[in-house]
């Protein structure tokens, strides 16, 4: 199944195929609240410390790992390569291509693919029988792991 993601200025909403709006991605003060389209609370994402993240809410709880590519730049920060994700007794993980898009696994098998995410439609694609929720999870995480190279100019 195929949801895709619009993006606004710090809100996604994640369209189910038939062009309905399912969920809400809300970006706060660093941290990601996944909301339905009731505006119910699913999912809570909070970094408790440097790449770690905290995942909470009546969708499950978990943790993700960030993993940084190794660079020996003086200019450019390094990229978000890998995130692990602890999710319902499964580990998944998140790689993120040189082109931005980024591959999802699960047990070393290929599960799924997020691409277009740099522009103002994403298309999250996974098996049909995972849930909008854990789409919208996979969306924020890959979300985060796209900005953490971002540099702040003052």
């Amino acid at each position: 199944m195929v949801w895709k993601v619009k993006r606004t200025l710090l809100k996604y909403t994640v369209y189910h195929p038939d062009h309905s709006k399912i969920v809400r991605i809300t970006v706060k003060r660093g941290s990601y609240i996944i909301e339905d389209a009731m505006g119910k609370n699913i999912v809570f994402i909070c970094e408790n410390r440097p790449f770690n993240l905290t995942i909470n809410g009546n969708a499950g709880d978990g943790s993700a790992d960030i993993e940084l590519e190794v660079t020996d730049s003086l200019v450019r920060p390094p990229r978000a390569t890998q995130l692990t994700l602890h999710w319902n007794g499964a580990i998944y993980t998140i790689n993120q291509t040189d082109r931005r898009d980024f591959q999802i696994y699960r047990s070393g098998l290929q599960l799924g693919n997020i691409t277009g995410i740099l522009k103002r439609t994403a298309f999250v694609e996974l098996p049909d029988d995972e849930t909008m929720k854990f789409a919208a999870l996979l969306y924020a995480l890959a979300d985060r792991m796209l900005h953490e190279d971002d540099i702040c100019v003052i």
